[in-house]
């Protein structure tokens, strides 16, 4: 069972549910996956576990594994990755913005966070030869932390954070 965090540009609608679509690699750009009739099944399940104006922080369980699968059914689903070059761009994310805060979107992308916000963060699986059950955690990398404070401070929703708060300090445990 693999599980993803992931910062999406834009706020996921509903905020849990699943994703069912075929994928193929683009006939458009080669590089890029697409939703395609004829590609392969393709299945995730998304919560989200914190909202901001314009962004969102979403938990993603993979039930099929394909390549770019996250970042097409997003992107697909307009909640694009933030960050993610290649199925977002920087003109997407400033659309989506009020004009005083396009600067600061800039200055994130172009400075603190170079890659798509998309964190491989957990593992479970039975190991196979002694049959324990396995749960692997990754911390979350600094530029993911930086993004989310960040967040916090710009775009924060008068809500409840709990479930950051869960999130937040079990990273400080691994």
């Amino acid at each position: 069972k693999k599980t993803y965090l992931a910062i999406t540009s834009g706020i996921p609608e509903p905020p849990e549910g699943s994703i069912e679509c075929n994928i193929a690699r683009s006939l458009k750009n080669p590089r890029q996956m697409c939703v395609a009739e004829k590609g392969k099944w393709a299945v995730l399940h998304y919560k989200t576990i914190q909202y901001y104006h314009y962004f969102a922080l979403v938990k993603v369980q993979l039930e099929t594994g394909r390549m770019h699968q996250i970042r097409v059914q997003f992107a697909q689903r307009n909640m694009p990755i933030l960050g993610d070059l290649l199925y977002n761009t920087r003109r997407y994310v400033h659309a989506l913005l009020p004009q005083n805060m396009k600067h600061k979107a800039t200055e994130l992308l172009t400075t603190h966070l170079l890659r798509q916000a998309l964190h491989a963060w957990r593992l479970q699986f039975i190991h196979p030869i002694s049959g324990a059950e396995m749960d692997l955690c990754a911390a979350l990398p600094e530029d993911f932390l930086y993004t989310l404070k960040w967040l916090e401070r710009y775009f924060a929703v008068d809500t409840d954070s709990a479930s950051l708060n869960v999130i937040l300090e079990e990273n400080k445990t691994w």
